[in-house]
């Protein structure tokens, strides 16, 4: 019997013999803000809109935005921060195929994949992850992946909800 991943909850019947294949982009300069860098493109999706923990210097906000490349081949999963209220952006994440992946299937498995590697390469551990704008996943999904990225330490950091 095929045990299904708790991360999965998605009415779609996914395709059979056509693996999602997810790329991490962490540690990499690619995964870098850069003032002039690439923007997504205008037909991005928000995938969620989030406070991720606050410091002194002030909270970790950030926003994960999905879209396809040219082609339709391939997922991309962005991230936007801001510096001095200018926006800023970088890749985080790439997923392929394109076709038959719903976008919010491809949001979740690029975001899990870009947390474990925060996780792994960054030691990265948010405080907690409130969702201020929920897009293609919402506050029930972010606390499902927390806890599938980061266990026991994800659940007792708390994902508070709106």
């Amino acid at each position: 019997m095929r045990r299904r991943s708790p991360t999965l909850r998605h009415r779609r019947k996914l395709p059979t013999g056509q693996h999602f294949k997810v790329h991490s982009y962490i540690g990499t300069d690619i995964a870098l803000f850069h003032e002039d860098g690439e923007r997504p493109p205008r037909s991005a999706k928000l995938v969620v809109d989030f406070d991720l923990g606050s410091h002194p210097a002030g909270g970790d906000y950030r926003t994960y935005l999905l879209s396809s490349n040219r082609q339709r081949s391939a997922w991309t999963l962005w991230i936007r921060g801001n510096d001095w209220d200018k926006p800023l952006y970088c890749r985080i994440a790439a997923g392929r195929p394109y076709r038959a992946y719903p976008a919010r299937f491809a949001a979740e498995q690029l975001l899990i994949k870009s947390w474990q590697d925060a996780r792994n390469k960054e030691e990265w551990l948010p405080p907690y992850a409130f969702v201020l704008k929920p897009g293609l996943l919402n506050q029930e999904d972010i606390n499902r992946i927390k806890l599938a990225v980061f266990g026991e330490l994800g659940r007792s950091a708390p994902c508070l909800g709106a």
